[in-house]
């Protein structure tokens, strides 16, 4: 049987769906409620294309071929209907992407993830993850204002994690993480040693560019000295810039001044990035200059002169350490991509709950660890013991999805430029059942697919899942009377693994030690 699909005909089977046919032309439809070897039953309408000499578009995953069929699975129409289907779903997704912590971090530190491997007891883990977002845990340990810690839920309810108190015990320990980037892109200097120079060196060196660190005193660290000893301890400043030297060049007593000097930098380097600070509007007056500072784009960091950068205080004024820190990650990436045309920051997408209300709060806390929060968390000079920021750790909510990178309807959202607000109305109440052993269950984030209803019925090891309520309030769930483990059966790691938005996701957090 022939089908044109996007203009290319393939032969297929006469059984077959358009979803197959479109997978013989090489053209992807995205699917949620789809599952190999399931009978289809159409819900999400993400799948959806145009058949010619049809008023109404077709889901493919479910609509039969016929001889001659020309499919439309590509245009601007078919495209908006599926991001209007992914925008409708999301509208009632009951779920943070990205949890309230780390969306607030000026520098992006995957907050959930550093907690989660301290409750696990990896603690090398948990300082990698701090480290790669800032290159200076200690730094930040010890100076950060802690808006993640005001940004976080369980503050609504009995106090935020001591977050900047983990951080700093994940950067007590002794950890080989300083190793050299594999060079593969053209090298960068960088003007200045300060919060924003030294975080821009560590992210250009991590994203592959050999980088020269221009300092014109005989130390490493600008204005971070002034706040040693009183609130960072030298030596742990001096940690923190050691194992920076040892995957940067770094040029001392450099002095660099005025477009010559920027210039004769550019002889063996690619690009420039200024960032010493208030002393750049005097140092290079060439360049040109807002009432602050040097003037650069917001968006790209880019100077008046080609191939020079700036960012933080040599733009404008940045008290807060981690906004200079976050400065230097931001005009990294943004160097990184004007040499190689690759872009590393990543998707800032999300569905954001917003402030839960008192009964999701409650049910989310009664997962996680019941103790108050620790009064050494606010000691700025106090380490943590290991059991103590275990304890910690537990306290964490998990209102983060765990599964981010896996769910489908997210990766879906971010290709198709869906707006998880396009649709205004009320959403579903976040709730979680953490009954099973192996898996988390969120029905706020479930879309009624199916799959994991049609697996369990087919393999018929459990009791199986059902469809409760009706209309708006419709809901899978266990019936009444069953737990999830007993509907899940053996099919519950299947059941997970085939879940589009991670409604139903494997265990990642620790089980059995929630309350220490």
């Amino acid at each position: 049987m022939r089908v044109t699909v996007d203009g290319t005909e393939v032969q297929v089977r006469p059984e077959a769906t358009i979803l197959e046919a479109c997978g013989m032309a090489g053209v992807e439809i995205p699917t949620l409620c789809h599952h190999p070897g399931l009978e289809p039953r159409p819900s999400c309408f993400v799948c959806v294309v145009r058949v010619a000499g049809r008023r109404r578009l077709a889901p493919a995953c479910a609509t039969p071929v016929e001889e001659g069929m020309v499919v439309d699975a590509s245009s601007q129409e078919v495209r908006q209907a599926r991001r209007a289907a992914l925008e409708l779903l999301l509208s009632d997704h009951a779920g943070d992407c990205v949890a309230p912590c780390q969306t607030v971090c000026p520098a992006g530190v995957r907050i959930p993830e550093a907690l989660r491997m301290i409750a696990l007891g990896d603690f090398a883990a948990a300082f990698r993850v701090f480290h790669e977002a800032t290159g200076l845990v200690r730094v930040v340990g010890r100076l950060c204002h802690q808006p993640c810690e005001q940004g976080c839920r369980r503050s609504q309810h009995d106090g935020g994690l001591g977050i900047r108190a983990l951080e700093r015990f994940a950067a007590s320990g002794e950890v080989d993480h300083d190793r050299a980037a594999e060079p593969r892109h053209p090298p960068v200097a960088v003007v200045g040693s300060g919060a924003t120079g030294l975080s821009a060196a560590h992210h250009l060196e991590r994203l592959g560019h050999p980088v020269t660190l221009c300092e014109s005193s005989e130390r490493l660290g600008g204005r971070l000295w002034s706040r040693v000893p009183d609130d960072l301890p030298a030596e742990e400043l001096e940690a923190d810039l050691r194992g920076l030297q040892r995957r940067v060049r770094a040029r001392l007593g450099c002095i660099v001044r005025g477009l010559e000097g920027l210039r004769a930098l550019l002889r063996d380097h690619a690009a420039v990035l200024v960032a010493c600070g208030s002393d750049a509007r005097a140092e290079f007056a060439e360049l040109a200059k807002t009432e602050h500072g040097l003037w650069a784009d917001r968006e790209t960091c880019a100077t008046s002169e080609p191939g020079v950068f700036a960012a933080g205080s040599a733009v404008a004024p940045v008290e807060q350490v981690i906004r200079r820190i976050a400065a230097g990650r931001r005009a990294a990436e943004s160097i990184h991509h004007a040499l190689t045309g690759h872009n590393s920051r990543e998707h800032p997408f999300s569905v954001h709950v917003g402030r839960m209300d008192p009964v999701s709060l409650s049910q989310y806390a009664a997962v996680a660890g019941s103790s108050p929060r620790s009064p050494r968390a606010d000691d700025a000079t106090a380490t943590l013991t290991p059991d103590e920021a275990r304890t910690e750790a537990l306290r964490c909510l998990r209102c983060s999805c765990a599964t981010q990178e896996q769910c489908r309807l997210r990766r879906l959202a971010i290709e198709y430029g869906a707006q998880p607000s396009r649709f205004a109305g009320q959403r579903r109440r976040p709730e979680i059942d953490d009954t099973h052993p192996e898996l988390v269950f969120e029905p706020g984030k479930c879309i009624s697919c199916g799959i994991c209803v049609r697996l369990v019925q087919n393999d018929r090891a459990g009791v199986g899942l059902t469809q409760l309520g009706r209309g708006f309030d419709l809901r899978i769930g266990p019936p009444i009377g069953f737990s999830l483990a007993e509907a899940l059966g053996e099919t519950a790691r299947r059941c997970a693994e085939a879940c589009p938005t991670s409604a139903l996701s494997l265990r990642v957090w620790p089980k059995g030690v929630e309350r220490p």
